[in-house]
């Protein structure tokens, strides 16, 4: 599978990710507090584990419009 192919599923992930994230730090209050550890605890190492691959599977990009000579 192709770099490209795998862009459209890992965007979808990471997307779903920093929403679940950003929900539950918005709804902190509301979520039990033990439950709240352990469940944005995971989602935070699985969004950076995907922004990481979505920085790596678009890294042609980053090095030709971030670090033009």
């Amino acid at each position: 599978m192709k770099k490209t192919a795998w862009l459209k599923p890992v965007n979808l992930v990471l997307a779903f990710a920093f929403l679940f994230q950003a929900s539950t730090g918005v709804g902190h209050d509301i979520i039990d507090e033990e439950m709240f550890e352990k469940i944005h605890d995971v989602g935070g190492m699985v969004l950076i584990v995907i922004a990481v691959c979505h920085v790596w599977l678009n890294w042609g990009w980053v090095r030709a419009n971030v670090w033009k000579k």
